[in-house]
């Protein structure tokens, strides 16, 4: 399989899992391309003020690698400071939401493997 980013169109996600603002999604493959525990694998923006809200992950693991910007990643509680270059994993039965603290959108790939099982949203 081989894709041209230009070529796959973009999903948006208004206020996605609860958060703010509309993030724009590139699947640049989904489970029903590979023959792996992959679920989806993203290239994805945040607005500026925006958010991808908390929620819990269930018999499957979500890895945001950060590309652009900067915004506050929490897991379980605890909040990172998120830059180029930073990766988080969270593991099934965990929580996590990112907040874009920046100027500038977030441009982060987003890859989930496991189960597909739809995440929980929690409300703050």
């Amino acid at each position: 399989m081989f894709k041209k980013a230009n070529e796959v169109a973009p999903r948006i996600f208004t206020d996605c899992h609860g958060g703010k603002g509309d993030v724009v999604a590139r699947e640049m493959f989904s489970r029903h391309e590979v023959g792996s525990g992959f679920q989806f694998f993203q290239d994805t923006t945040v607005p500026v003020g925006g958010s991808i809200g908390l929620h819990r992950h269930l018999q499957n693991a979500e890895v945001y690698y950060m590309l652009e910007g900067e915004g506050d990643m929490t897991i379980d509680g605890e909040v990172f400071a998120m830059r180029p270059g930073d990766i988080s994993v969270v593991e099934s039965g965990h929580t996590h939401k990112l907040v874009n603290t920046g100027s500038v959108p977030i441009r982060i790939i987003v890859a989930e493997a496991g189960e597909a099982v739809e995440a929980e949203n929690i409300a703050e």
